[in-house]
């Protein structure tokens, strides 16, 4: 049987030829919850970066928690922006 792949905490930004960090509360998220992580991973890099970018922004803890509980559902939902 194949083994499962291995999640990156990585996410590349096509734009810039770069990667961007996946924050590790999201990749906990995203990690114990197949479907969302699974869509997230298809994704587009800008489209990854758009929800980075979204989680980021929050100022405080608990609006950043509630948006990464938000992210999981769109990305269950198959929503490509936030």
């Amino acid at each position: 049987m194949p083994s499962k792949p291995t999640f990156t905490a990585l996410s590349h930004d096509a734009g810039r030829g770069a990667f961007v960090e996946i924050p590790k509360d999201l990749m906990k998220a995203l990690e114990q919850d197949g479907e969302a992580r699974a869509f997230f991973e298809k994704l587009s890099p800008t489209h990854r970066k758009e929800y980075l970018t979204w989680i980021a922004e929050a100022k405080r803890e608990e609006t950043r928690q509630n948006r990464i509980a938000k992210t999981i559902q769109m990305l269950k939902n198959r929503r490509k922006n936030v």
